[in-house]
């Protein structure tokens, strides 16, 4: 929430390429997934392994 509270843009990849929801889904956190799903998160974005949020959750 303190993402979304600074106004911290949603979809902003961090040095590996990865958005909050590829890190959500990543550490099994549904509940923070569901939160930036519903502030926009844009779930095809592809990290530098390009793989997609969906895509992770599909390997774990």
């Amino acid at each position: 929430m303190a993402l979304i509270e600074a106004e911290v843009p949603i979809n902003e990849l961090d040095v590996y390429g990865d958005t909050a929801s590829h890190i959500a889904v990543r550490m099994a956190r549904t509940s923070i997934l569901r939160i930036l799903i519903r502030h926009g998160a844009d779930l095809s974005i592809r990290n530098s392994t390009r793989q997609t949020p969906k895509d992770l959750a599909k390997s774990i």
